[in-house]
Parts: structure tokens; C-alpha cells; sequence
């Protein structure tokens, strides 16, 4: 046993727990937190873990509330947007398909994480502010005493089994999820998904699929498509490649299991043999290099939830450990970095001798709902994936309601201030309803759709409204200007909605390239995503 009893024992030393140490103890100094880790430490540089994508949400937590800016600009890439390639004829040339990305940063910066990099430095940052990492010590039990001062955890460590003292445990343990297998709060999800991927040690460059000079005109330097997280997406499916720092590509197979069985995918042989079959050209650039494959890894219903995620009997947990949803646009940081915050939030005020316990069920209540709007964008969509008439409609207004609401509220820090939040209920919930109807829209559309919109690209540098609420994610605002400037998005949001529902209505069938959907879109103007 430590010496002295730690404020916090958090089991699991990933990224989840990790970036919780370092903001529990940037946030309170003299607090103890310990970290226990069941593998020896440093990890290897380009470790295979999932999630090397950030967004918006993410990124801004990583970088200002961890200080963590210069290391995502020095030692990590920065990211050129998702971009996607909807299916094709046969999928054998890239140039043939109808893309959708961008050619320039947005405004707010979003980054590649090489997984092994950036955790090592996050142990680094860690031990240096002295936080406590326990490596080798592989959890055993929690002993819960909410009536007493001090929970305990049971682990082995140097063949001994050992006990630490804590105020608070967090399980970041990720899908093992220790704390939520021994209090029962695992609870399934309706969205089944399957997964396999695996890395390659060597750069798959996107940009060398086609020779043709005028399909790579703008796409050099940082504006590379091979900066973006690549999708190539069809029915049923979408395969994602992401470049990492250490000079390795991270590629993934997401499909829905009624369209495409886990069975096809149980080993790379077998995941290239379907994408030969439904991406061959994908399958053709990644075949020469089968003696590179450094790892593979493939996973039956990924989807989880956690019916409980923080308790006033002091603990919690975070990251995969609670609840995990879809990859689809690399929302798992963004989620970390909600819980953490809350997590964050009700120690703090636990150890000032404030009251936290209102606090807990007031964040599990809203995490809850955040997980069960963002499930709906997934729900039975899976096959209109490929469809380049309605899948964009569908990215549109999932960018507008995450960078209008959800990381708009997370960068501007405000999902800990329950009076804002509690001023805009009725309009979060209308929104929330409008998700999930925009959801059937896209579904109802795609079953109407037949031809693929030909080649070309849509920029959504070139949708105003999506540029301006982009840009304006990290302007800090007073809380007046935040609840103004929130409502104001929330109306902008309606009008998207009522828009792309009109097109869904009655123009998908007449689309017939990217600027006729650019045109569409532009006149619901900039002005609205802007605060009065």
C-alpha cells in the first residue's frame, strides 16, 4: 500500500486515464492521484490503439485545457478535415468517385494522434507534475465503502498482490471495463457495428491513386489529401485511412454485420479479400505490402453503453470503460473529454467540502442524453453510406449540430454550468428531436435514390455557414454572449433542418453534382450562426 492514502485511484493508464491525471492535477495541485497501468511502460511509438482521429471538441481539450499545444503542432500531423469517397461502378478509380472534404483548414485546428507518441508524453507530463503511474499492476478488484472516507483497489504488481487507498476510483480500463463489469452497469446497444483494423508500416499515400495532374491541382503540401482521415465509404460499410506520424497508416473496416458478416474480416487475408471484392483498388495499393501488416485486430459489436457513469459514492468511469458508439466521425476523444470534465468538476468540489453529489446525477442525466442524440446518427444508417445524393445531406447536418451545439458548448467549457444549460432545455430537446427525424428523412431518401452523382468534389470551404460556425467554435464568450450566440446556433440548426429537409423532399433525385447541392445550401446565410 502507498504510503499515504491518494484522493484518486484511477485504474487504467491510457488515454481516457491519462489525460484525466493531468487535468484532475492541473486543476487541483496538491491533489494525489495514482495511476495504475497493466502494461510496462513506455509503449511502443506507434502502439495499435483506436482512435488516432480528433475533432474539434477534442482537439481544443487536448491543446488548451491539457497545454498540450505544442506537442499536437511538433510531434503529431494535423488534420485536413474527413473526407470522403462515396461508391463508384466498380470502386477501381478513385478519380471516378463523387468526394467530399476539404481543400483548406477551418478555422479550428484538428489533429492525426500517433497513439504510442502521445500517450508516452502524456505519461512524461504526468510524472512531472508527480503524479503516481504504477506500471505492471493489473487490477484485481474495487472494494467500494461509500459510507467511509476510502475506497480501495486490489491489483498484482511484482507478484504480490498489493492494495491502494483511494477517496475516489475511476475506471478507465477501457472495453474491460473493470468497475462496470463488478457493479453490473454494462448495458447493450441497439447499433450493431463490426469493426476490424490493422496498421501498415508504411505511408499509403491517397494522393498516388490517381496520375492524373488536374485530380491533384490544390491537393499538395498541408493541403495533401493525405492529411485528411480518408473514407471510402459504400453500402453497408466505410473504411477509413489515417496517417500517423511515425510514418505508419492506421486502415479500418466498419460495416454493418446484415450486410457484411465479421466473418469476412477475421484476418487481414480475409479482410483483403473483401476489399478486393468491394474496394478493390484500396485492396491493390495495400497488397504489396502484407509482410508490413504490424498488428490486426477485428471486434464483434462494438457499441456499448454504461447505465451509470458517475456516482456520489465517489466513483466513476471514463472513456471506453462507459460508453462508446460509432468511429465514424472520431467522436471517442470528444467523449473523454466531456467525462473527464465532469468527473473533474465533482472532485474538485468534493475536496473544496462542497456538494457534488446533485452534480453527479445531473451529469450522468445529460451525458445520457448527449450518447442517446449522437446514437440516432447511426441507427439503420449504415446503408445509405455509399449513396453520394444523400450521405452528404447527412454529413452537412451532422457537422451543423456538432459544431453548433456539441463542441461549441465543450470549447466554451459550459457543460459543467448547469444555469446556462438549464436556460436552453427546451430548445436542446427540440433539437434533439429534430435529429432523430432527420435520421428517418435521410433513410426514407435513400430508398428513392438510384444513380450516383458523377466525379467531382464538394469543398465545404464553400457552404458559408459550416465555415463560419467552424471559425467561431474557439472565440471564448462571456455568459451572456454564450447564451446568445447558443440560441442564435440552435436557430440556425432549425433552418439547416428545414432546408435539407425540403431537398430531401423534392430535389435528391434532380442532384447532379456538387455545386448544384453548394447552391442549394447557400442561402441560408452566414449571419445566423452569429451571436446578436
Amino acid at each position: 500500500m502507498l504510503n499515504s492514502t491518494q484522493h484518486v485511484a484511477i485504474i487504467g493508464g491510457g488515454l481516457a486515464g491519462l489525460t484525466l491525471a493531468l487535468q484532475l492535477k492541473l486543476k487541483n495541485p496538491g491533489i494525489r492521484v495514482t495511476v495504475l497501468e497493466r502494461e510496462q511502460l513506455p509503449y511502443p511509438e506507434a502502439t495499435h490503439k483506436v482512435g488516432e482521429s480528433t475533432v474539434e471538441l477534442a482537439a481544443h481539450y487536448f491543446s488548451e485545457i491539457l497545454g498540450l499545444r505544442e506537442h499536437l503542432q511538433t510531434a503529431q500531423l494535423r488534420k485536413l478535415g474527413l473526407r470522403l469517397f462515396f461508391s463508384s461502378g466498380d470502386n477501381s478509380r478513385i478519380e471516378q468517385r463523387f468526394e467530399m472534404g476539404s481543400d483548406h483548414h477551418l478555422g479550428s485546428p484538428t489533429y492525426q494522434i500517433d497513439r504510442g507518441r502521445f500517450e508516452n508524453y502524456l505519461v512524461e507530463q504526468a510524472q512531472s507534475l508527480g503524479i503516481s503511474i504504477i506500471t505492471n499492476a493489473r487490477a484485481r478488484a474495487v472494494i467500494l465503502s461509500p459510507e467511509r472516507t476510502e475506497h480501495a483497489v486490489t491489483y498484482s504488481h511484482a507478484e504480490r498482490e498489493q492494495t491502494i487507498s483511494a477517496r475516489w476510483i475511476v475506471d478507465a480500463t477501457g472495453r474491460a471495463g473493470l468497475l462496470k463489469r463488478q457493479l453490473k452497469l454494462s448495458a447493450p446497444s441497439e447499433h450493431d457495428s463490426n469493426a476490424a483494423w490493422f496498421r501498415i508500416k508504411r505511408r499509403i499515400d491517397i494522393d498516388d491513386w490517381c496520375p492524373h495532374p488536374a485530380w491533384k491541382t490544390g491537393h499538395d503540401g498541408v493541403y495533401s489529401r493525405w492529411y485528411s482521415t480518408n473514407h471510402l465509404t459504400g453500402a453497408g460499410y466505410w473504411v477509413w485511412l489515417i496517417p500517423l506520424a511515425s510514418g505508419y497508416t492506421s486502415i479500418g473496416v466498419v460495416t454493418d454485420p446484415k450486410l457484411h458478416p465479421l466473418s469476412r474480416f477475421r484476418s487481414f487475408d480475409q479482410t483483403l479479400d473483401w476489399l478486393m471484392e468491394f474496394e478493390p483498388q484500396c485492396a491493390r495499393e495495400l497488397a504489396p505490402y502484407r509482410d508490413d501488416v504490424a498488428d490486426f485486430v477485428a471486434i464483434k459489436h462494438y457499441a456499448h453503453k454504461c447505465s451509470r457513469v458517475l456516482s456520489g459514492d465517489r466513483w466513476a468511469v471514463t472513456g471506453d470503460a462507459g460508453v462508446f458508439i460509432d468511429p465514424l466521425y472520431s467522436p471517442g476523444s470528444d467523449f473523454i473529454a466531456i467525462q473527464n470534465t465532469f468527473i473533474t468538476d465533482v472532485i474538485s468540489r468534493d475536496l473544496a467540502g462542497q456538494r457534488f453529489i446533485g452534480r453527479c446525477e445531473a451529469y450522468n442525466l445529460v451525458y445520457e442524453e448527449l450518447s442517446e442524440s449522437f446514437l440516432k446518427s447511426y441507427l439503420d444508417q449504415y446503408p445509405l453510406f455509399g449513396d453520394s445524393r444523400v450521405m452528404p445531406l447527412k454529413v452537412i447536418w451532422d457537422y451543423t449540430l456538432y459544431w453548433g451545439f456539441l463542441a461549441f458548448v465543450g470549447i466554451q467549457q459550459r457543460f459543467c454550468d448547469l444555469e446556462s444549460l438549464s436556460q436552453i432545455q427546451d430548445a436542446t430537446k427540440r433539437i434533439y428531436a429534430r435529429g432523430a427525424e432527420m435520421q428517418d428523412l435521410l433513410r426514407r431518401a435513400h430508398a428513392t435514390t438510384r444513380a450516383p452523382i458523377p466525379a467531382g468534389m464538394l469543398d465545404i470551404n464553400r457552404i458559408p455557414f459550416l465555415v463560419e460556425l467552424n471559425r467561431s467554435l474557439a472565440k471564448q464568450n462571456s455568459q451572456e454572449e454564450f447564451l446568445s450566440r447558443l440560441r442564435s446556433n440552435l436557430d440556425l440548426i432549425e433552418m439547416v433542418f428545414i432546408k435539407i429537409a425540403e431537398i430531401v423532399e423534392s430535389r435528391v433525385p434532380t442532384l447532379s453534382s456538387a455545386s448544384d447541392l453548394v447552391d442549394l445550401l447557400r442561402d441560408i446565410p452566414e449571419s445566423l450562426s452569429k451571436a446578436a
